[in-house]
């Protein structure tokens, strides 16, 4: 990752074509600069770098090969170790229960159940609900092949169902029964977990390295050709060969085609194949091999029609982590493997969407990651009334003009544009003239690159939000918010304060002593270059999107129900916060 000098840099040179690089040194530091004109030739100008991360060489394309070489070979030795794992077996299946909760999906006594799949208000007249929405009956029986309690689902032995529906648990490992928990805000989650707002149920999370393999959860539920699957668990794979190995498959059809852009330690991101349903399975690094007891179904192509399988719209939240008045739909395209959140009249994949004309936001990834890691502000944010898209840029650390070009193909697609020739599902949806971007790590530097690319884009960009920032010493347009994290062993708080210090007023950082770098995402672990956090991925997430959110509605002139947060924010044991309103 690359940073500004913090010494001046002493060089000229006059570009005659659009992009020329020079390696030049600035004061006290070895550096990397680059300077280019903009796409109409107008601007000449230079700019130093210096990599800040914990291994400088990394920024040295050959001495990177020759480190690259090296390690493959001693991690196909090695293994990376991970944290080991404590407590008691609290259930006869010989593992180590995981802190699971007792049943809550029934009313409370005196309340009628639900008739339908979805209760549309909290409360119902006269007494108060455990949760808003009955899900529908549904027992497996045991799932004999998977030996552990782990996650959402509990594969004990000793278990008469996976899902239990009301009443006591008469057949729960000691410790509880994991349930599928329906959430609308990360409070309804547990601290392992998260909430995937696009279908509204809590889901499995790590923060740090396990020390067992496991399985979380997938989505979406169903689906055909042309849409993703994401596969959730723990420790697919621990030593970087060790991925080579790992295989997933739908009804017995492969889903991994290529490991190095379609899979994370403890994510995999997958096209779905043709026809493809049935069990879920999972081998891992080792040889062992996990089925998910839910199974995957085939959907039909073009738009899905809301039909109770999946939440509907609901009330506001009162929080700001919370969800808004409608569901969080989303949709794959081919272009780049852009992935579009959108308002939906239900949520999950392809489904109707809410007509309207919605405030648009570009999600850019950082390096090392799937490109959908930053899924649950995207969820979150069409709940809201946001229209968002996600393309794949991974790019070394340095200045690319090809994935410029290739992001200002994606934001032409779907900026200011009616929505309604890319999807059916978005029929009646346009987006806004205006737009707003948030990025994490090396996404923050190419927001920065396509902002000082393209004068009318940097014009019409209402606000930024940089999250564990790789900052290439730009000054964006709009309003600004930045958040760092202590145990970032990738962006270092020094580069989330240049940034913070660099831009004006109105600005906002959020600094996290206890958070690190891959527990921004909704699902990554960096190994080798990020500190142990000492808080849960579920309160670094939860932090993002309770000051991003309000943070956003602001920068488009939208209403504020949580105008507080950054007008007079809350004191926390998360985090700390700075900010300048004038």
């Amino acid at each position: 990752m690359d940073a500004g000098c913090n010494k001046p840099c002493h060089a000229t040179f006059r570009a005659e074509h659009a992009v020329r690089r020079l390696t030049v040194s600035c004061e006290e530091s070895r550096t990397r600069t680059s300077f280019r004109t903009d796409r109409n030739g107008h601007t000449d100008y230079l700019r130093c770098f210096v990599g800040y991360n914990t291994f400088g060489l990394l920024m040295d394309v050959p001495a990177l090969k020759k480190i690259l070489f090296i390690f493959l070979f001693l991690s196909a030795l090695c293994p990376v170790m991970t944290t080991a794992c404590s407590g008691v077996d609290a259930g006869p299946d010989g593992f180590a229960d995981q802190g699971v909760r007792i049943d809550v999906f029934q009313d409370n006594p005196g309340v009628a159940a639900d008739p339908s799949t979805f209760d549309a208000g909290i409360l119902d007249p006269g007494a108060p609900e455990v949760v808003y929405y009955e899900l529908p009956p549904f027992d497996a029986g045991d799932y004999l092949g998977v030996p552990k309690d782990y996650g959402l689902f509990d594969q004990g032995s000793s278990d008469p169902g996976y899902f239990d529906h009301g009443g006591s648990d008469s057949g729960q490992d000691s410790g509880g029964t994991s349930l599928e928990t329906p959430c609308r805000s990360f409070t309804d989650c547990g601290l392992d977990e998260t909430c995937n707002f696009a279908l509204e149920r809590c889901e499995g999370r790590s923060t740090w390295k396990e020390a067992e393999q496991g399985l979380y959860a997938f989505h979406p539920r169903a689906g055909a050709v042309g849409d993703r699957i994401v596969i959730d668990g723990a420790r697919f794979f621990s030593t970087l060969l060790g991925g080579l190995s790992v295989k997933a498959s739908i009804g017995g059809k492969s889903v991994i085609s290529n490991w190095a852009s379609s899979m994370d330690e403890n994510r995999i991101l997958a096209d779905v194949p043709s026809g493809a349903s049935g069990q879920v399975k999972i081998g891992f690094e080792g040889g062992a091999w996990m089925t998910f007891p839910m199974e995957f179904g085939t959907a039909p192509t073009g738009v899905i029609a809301c039909d109770g399988t999946t939440p509907g719209t609901g009330p506001p939240g009162i929080e700001p982590g919370s969800m808004g008045p409608y569901a969080a739909g989303y949709l794959d395209i081919e272009l780049h493997k852009t992935r579009i959140f959108y308002p939906a009249k239900c949520g999950s994949i392809r489904r109707p969407a809410e007509p309207g004309t919605w405030p648009v936001v570009g999600l850019l990834h950082g390096n090392g990651a799937l490109h959908i890691n930053l899924e649950y502000l995207g969820q979150a944010l069409a709940s809201w009334g946001f229209v968002s898209f996600m393309p794949q840029s991974e790019a070394l650390n340095e200045y690319s003009q090809d994935v410029v070009d290739k992001l200002i193909e994606v934001v032409n697609l779907v900026w200011n544009r009616d929505l309604s020739t890319i999807h059916p599902a978005l029929a009646g949806v346009s987006t806004t003239s205006d737009i707003a971007f948030a990025g994490h790590s090396r996404g923050c530097a190419r927001m920065q690159h396509i902002l000082d690319w393209d004068a009318d884009l940097k014009a019409h960009t209402r606000g930024v939000v940089f999250i564990g920032p790789a900052d290439d010493g730009v000054v964006v347009p709009g309003m600004f918010m930045v958040f760092g994290a202590g145990k970032d062993g990738q962006s270092f708080e020094f580069a989330t304060n240049d940034a913070y210090a660099r831009q004006s007023a109105p600005k906002w950082k959020i600094f996290m002593p206890g958070g690190n770098h891959g527990s921004f995402c909704d699902h990554k672990i960096y190994w080798m270059f990020d500190g142990q956090p000492t808080i849960k991925r579920h309160d670094q997430l939860q932090t993002v999107l309770s000051f991003a959110l309000p943070f956003l509605q602001r920068a488009f002139g939208l209403f504020e129900p949580f105008a507080d947060q950054l007008d007079t924010p809350p004191s926390s044991s998360i985090y700390q916060v700075e900010y300048q309103l004038k």
